[in-house]
């Protein structure tokens, strides 16, 4: 008789002719007498396309079609591991929410406060790179991690962010800030060390008189 072992199980990504995604969950299995020299391979694969698209929707905030919490919660650990595992990846979290939000509800309704929240989301999800993380963390707060950034980058970037929400024209509003927090991801942090050092610099930023950016290193 012989055995076949299982050397490698992963999830595979492929493209079809009409350019959608699908998606194979792969064993690859080597003759167990002979798995140091043959060259015989048996894969199975598995069309698990549904369930990855059924994991990603899990992942979509209702309202913003943004990232939400749970995929921030996760992405966010994922940014501390690497740092811990390479110490000279640099990377930033940006925190940020919209200045006197409760107000624009109050006095307009939340239907438009909720088109406010998509529109915002729309004009900052096409500033930032496809390696960025761009999620609502509740209500109108917003995060971004941001790999690969050295604070300085990050100060850029939301400098840049920060000017063009103070400049749009949102509809029945005559103008709309946001305040910003930026961090940066260390070795040393676990998710509550990061995200409430994230909240300090926004909360900051908010004290000293909203449309600002404080950054805590």
């Amino acid at each position: 008789m012989t055995f076949l072992l299982s050397e490698r199980d992963g999830v595979l990504r492929f493209k079809r002719k009409d350019g959608n995604d699908y998606w194979l969950r792969s064993t690859l299995l080597t003759h167990a007498k002979n798995r140091a020299i043959s060259s015989e391979y048996i894969v199975f694969s598995t069309d698990i396309s549904n369930e990855i698209h059924i994991q990603g929707l899990s992942y979509i905030d209702e309202l913003t079609q943004i990232y939400n919490r749970k995929k921030l919660t996760a992405s966010l650990k994922s940014a501390i591991n690497i740092i811990k595992r390479y110490p000279k990846e640099e990377s930033a979290l940006i925190l940020f929410d919209i200045d006197d939000f409760k107000a624009v509800n109050d006095t307009h309704g939340h239907l438009v406060g909720d088109a406010i929240l998509q529109e915002l989301s729309k004009i900052i999800k096409v500033q930032l790179r496809e390696v960025d993380t761009f999620a609502r963390w509740g209500g109108e707060e917003f995060a971004i991690i941001a790999p690969k950034t050295d604070m300085q980058g990050a100060l850029k970037i939301t400098e840049k962010l920060r000017r063009i929400i103070s400049e749009h024209h949102f509809e029945k509003i005559e103008q709309l800030t946001c305040s910003f927090g930026i961090t940066e991801i260390k070795a040393i942090d676990d998710l509550d060390s990061l995200v409430n050092r994230a909240d300090k610099a926004l909360y900051s930023s908010k004290n000293r008189g909203k449309n600002r950016i404080e950054f805590l290193a």
